[in-house]
């Protein structure tokens, strides 16, 4: 375990602290664990306990995390540890991020230690191009990414959350010119939504996103479509105007929902709800739409939003990107081989 930085003692109650990781901000006795069931106050100071000790390491194309815009066709190197600020009934990963608090102690003192240096030199050893912390939410485990981001810098390694978007305002300004891209969960656009069925408020996801779209950190949102939660016309067009005023460059996956954990009795999303939702995205201005885990390569792949050219294929099979035209070394933007059009994102 490891001290955090995100907190401040508090004068009461006695021994309390006040953690600032996430827009949460729990307030936590002594002896107890916040929300996300990680970070404990022991003797009046906050530790995060799975500080080097992840549930989860993976070598994983950059199209799963889904980041379809931040250096397609590379593979990344994905961190995950125990724990979640959210409690969302249809977690994907539910196996991970419900383990909490006494349940994590417990398991502890049998996981292996991967410290920050360690991690790096396994992305080194695998030749991926980017680290990505992920499986579980990023936010938490704060301390380790900044550790292991900083290292991963030294290497010229590009840095990616994968993330509900609760981060606080002040984990964000830390992350500034750190983080180079995010793919941020925009679950619903309905307040009740999130308090009933994820624990959380959607203001706070909504400002996380305009606040690292403002960072200038590569922004990508995706939406798990879950059938009569957050499938209505107006619930899908107000998430997607909401995406478009923020920058209708920023890539909008709306995914299919397959029955899981509290919610196994709900059907999963038709292919006919998601090009729908597509629809919706497109009309509302939003350049790049994608239909994710149907394996339909039509919906996944990039086109020109001025020609209607396909510049980047992805399938099974891997990805191709022999329309577009590349800028020499990293660039922020590309061009459609075709009509010239810029294509935003981050390329090789």
């Amino acid at each position: 375990m490891k001290e955090c930085t995100f907190y401040k003692r508090l004068e009461k109650p006695e021994n309390a602290v006040k953690c600032s990781a996430c827009r949460h901000g729990c307030t936590i006795a002594e002896s107890r664990f916040g929300i996300c069931g990680v970070r404990k106050n022991i003797g009046g100071k906050l530790f995060l306990i799975t500080y080097a000790k992840p549930c989860s390491i993976h070598l994983d194309p950059m199209e799963k995390k889904p980041l379809f815009h931040y250096k397609p066709g590379t593979e990344i190197m994905s961190i995950g540890f125990f724990g979640c600020n959210f409690s969302c009934a249809f977690c994907q990963n539910y196996d991970i991020s419900a383990v909490k608090g006494e349940q994590v102690e417990k398991l502890l003192p049998g996981m292996q230690e991967v410290s920050p240096e360690k991690f790096i030199s396994l992305t080194e050893e695998s030749g991926a191009k980017s680290v990505a912390f992920t499986y579980n939410e990023s936010a938490i485990s704060i301390e380790y990414c900044l550790d292991a981001i900083a290292l991963a810098r030294k290497k010229n390694f590009g840095t990616v959350f994968v993330s509900n978007g609760y981060e606080s305002e002040e984990q964000i300004k830390s992350l500034r010119r750190k983080l180079d891209a995010i793919n941020i969960d925009l679950k619903s656009f309905d307040d009740e939504f999130y308090k009933k069925i994820c624990g959380a408020k959607l203001e706070g996801v909504l400002e996380t996103i305009k606040s690292f779209h403002k960072n200038k950190t590569w922004t990508e949102i995706t939406t798990l479509l879950i059938p009569g939660k957050n499938t209505s016309h107006d619930n899908l067009k107000q998430l997607a105007d909401f995406i478009s005023s923020v920058d209708k460059s920023i890539p909008w996956h709306v995914s299919a929902f397959h029955p899981c954990h509290k919610m196994a009795g709900i059907p999963k999303t038709s292919a006919n709800q998601i090009k729908e939702a597509m629809k919706i995205g497109k009309d509302a201005g939003l350049r790049f739409v994608y239909g994710g885990n149907l394996s339909d390569s039509d919906l996944e792949s990039t086109y020109c939003p001025n020609c209607g050219a396909k510049i980047i294929e992805r399938s099974l099979y891997g990805v191709a990107m022999g329309g577009l035209e590349k800028a020499g070394g990293l660039s922020r933007s590309a061009r459609c081989a075709d009509c010239g059009e810029k294509i935003e994102g981050v390329f090789e």
